[in-house]
């Protein structure tokens, strides 16, 4: 793949993605043995098309605060005599609290 001039960066993620699922090393296999170029194009586009399905397949866990709960939060910050720093991100805020008074019940 280096030497027909594909990108290094798309053969590192090629290469990455290959370790983790075996239809990328198919493909890559694929594309070795192949001598068309038209279909060796489409074995890359193919490759690459699994590299982004791969990388967006990643869960991001997020903060949820359900609207019920927050009266209940505030007031524990009230009771705590907590403010929400300009500086310090608000889920640390937020685990101060659950770590002093436990979640509110859902």
């Amino acid at each position: 793949m280096n030497q027909s001039g594909l990108q290094h960066e798309f053969i590192a993620d090629a290469v990455q993605t290959a370790f983790e699922f075996e239809g990328v090393y198919n493909l890559m296999k694929m594309w070795a043995d192949e001598s068309d170029q038209k279909e060796r194009d489409e074995i890359v586009a193919d490759i690459q098309d699994l590299i982004d399905d791969c990388a967006q397949r990643k869960k991001v866990e997020e903060v949820y605060i359900r609207f019920d709960d927050l009266e209940t939060i505030a007031s524990y910050s009230a009771i705590a005599g907590l403010t929400v720093p300009h500086r310090r991100p608000f889920v640390h805020f937020l685990h101060d609290i659950n770590t002093k008074y436990g979640a509110p019940n859902s």
